[in-house]
């Protein structure tokens, strides 16, 4: 049942004030009670192994002066092949033999693959640290995503994408701030944003291709489709932040970034408005979207007025703010509205 025409149907009284919440339980916009011992029980589980990670992390760094070199490796190396002969244990010994339900069992190997990836990059770091590998922490951050991109792939879970996307950028910026040498060809250090835009766009496609909803993937691919759509949403947003970037480096450097970068924010965000508001509706992206539009023509007319040098400018801006900030809600609402009433047609 779509969530539009509950809503819909809520508003014209159609269901009864009394039916409300029993409505928006059937449509998932409520929790069931029947949901809340899995989603505590799976929420300590979860905190609880992550918090022992970082117990051993914190224990190492605490007692670091009293441990040798090989003690500090074998006990980070200990507890990574602990930890994977756990994974393997769970999925194919203990869940098959107790007939353990399907969510149970990718709770278990998703908080085996995020503590596997942390313990990763604590032996990373320990390796660095113990032999001076280098100065260049970019590098820590780059063989830690590379280390970890199978088991990203093969997971089709949200947060190991998210983890994944986070150290790439990381690395990327830590990268770009060694300031290397084909940069400084380019020119100025705003030439590194088309790295970001280009890594961020690759990264948004895969996961669009991997959400298994709007494409169909073959049998050899659906064990890695990533279901939770929350995944490309954070990846879209940090498309969006490239993109506006690049046009606020456009309107303020416009002699120099003009033509490549306002073309570039403008062909991008006008692409993502079309995708998100015509073939896949997300009305949480096009409010993002239309922050992105707001934050442009705010540093747009602060580059025409010369800023907040005078209390005209200062109100002038203020007053645009209110202004198209009530017209983006608005139009969200009229989008809300129109996608409850198709949906109570096609119903």
């Amino acid at each position: 049942m779509s969530r539009f025409a509950v809503y819909h149907w809520i508003k014209v009284k159609a269901i009864k004030p009394s039916a409300d919440v029993e409505a928006l339980k059937v449509a998932d916009e409520r929790a069931r009670a029947d949901t809340w011992s899995p989603f505590i029980r799976h929420f300590f589980w979860s905190m609880g192994c992550l918090a022992l990670v970082v117990a051993l992390l914190f224990f190492m760094a605490y007692n670091w002066q009293a441990m040798g070199p090989m003690f500090k490796f074998a006990l980070l190396q200990g507890s990574l092949v602990m930890v994977v002969f756990l994974y393997w244990l769970w999925s194919f010994v203990l869940a098959p033999r107790y007939q353990v339900n399907q969510q149970s069992i990718e709770l278990g190997q998703t908080i085996a693959q995020i503590v596997i990836a942390l313990l990763v990059g604590g032996l990373l770091a320990l390796f660095g640290q113990v032999y001076q590998t280098g100065a260049d922490p970019w590098q820590l951050f780059a063989l830690w995503s590379l280390l970890i991109s199978l088991m990203v792939v093969s997971s089709g879970q949200a947060v190991m994408w998210i983890l994944w996307s986070v150290l790439i950028n990381v690395s990327l910026a830590l990268y770009v701030d060694t300031r290397p040498m084909w940069i400084m060809l380019l020119g100025e250090v705003e030439q590194a944003m088309w790295l970001f835009l280009g890594v961020n766009v690759i990264l948004w496609l895969i996961l669009l291709l991997l959400d298994g909803e709007r494409i169909r993937l073959s049998k050899r691919f659906k064990r890695f489709r990533v279901a939770q759509p929350w995944a490309w949403q954070l990846q879209a947003m940090a498309l969006l932040i490239c993109l506006t970037y690049m046009g606020m480096v456009a309107v303020i450097e416009w002699q120099n970034y003009g033509v490549s970068f306002g073309l570039t924010s403008v062909l991008g965000l006008a692409g993502i408005y079309a995708y998100y508001r015509h073939i896949h509706l997300d009305l949480a992206l096009l409010a993002l979207w239309s922050m992105s539009v707001i934050a442009l023509i705010i540093t747009l007319v602060m580059k025409i007025t010369g800023g907040w040098d005078s209390g005209f400018a200062l109100f002038l801006l203020s007053m645009m703010i209110i202004a198209m900030t009530t017209w983006a809600v608005k139009w969200l609402k009229s989008l809300q509205a129109h996608n409850a009433q198709t949906a109570v047609t096609d119903n």
